[in-house]
């Protein structure tokens, strides 16, 4: 049973949601590295499980959907943690993503995080909200 509570990130996952948020606004960046070789991903319609190569590979189309739909770079607003055991941690994250006009679209993602001696990786990326509505929407 988790008898823990949801709390401020610890450094290493402030540090690992920083360098997170920096990659994904760099388009050269491989932000494959933070995620588990097979991971699942989800939002309220789909669950799918992706190889990181995969999610390498999908990142410019992802990018340019979001540029098309005249969204910025996602910047992390708020986080916090809820440990599981030694080696596991919910991480939810809130995210504001600027649009050309000014205004913000808030996202939210909750992340299961594994902390090994290779540092944390993503097991499970789940978005809160469908980014295909969002982005077709925007």
């Amino acid at each position: 049973m988790i008898t823990t509570t949801w709390k401020p990130l610890d450094p290493d996952l402030a540090a690992f949601l920083s360098d997170f948020e920096r990659r994904s606004a760099i388009p050269e960046s491989d932000q494959g590295e933070q995620f588990a070789a097979q991971f699942l991903t989800a939002d309220p319609n789909t669950a799918t499980v992706v190889t990181r190569e995969a999610l390498v590979a999908s990142l410019p189309m992802r990018r340019s959907m979001f540029e098309a739909a005249g969204l910025g770079h996602a910047v992390c607003v708020a986080a916090s943690q809820l440990d599981l055991d030694d080696r596991h941690v919910l991480v939810t994250a809130d995210w504001d993503t600027p649009r050309r006009d000014g205004e913000s679209v808030r996202l939210e993602s909750t992340y299961l995080v594994r902390r090994d001696a290779g540092g944390c990786h993503i097991l499970v990326y789940l978005n809160h909200r469908d980014l295909a509505a969002i982005l077709g929407a925007a």
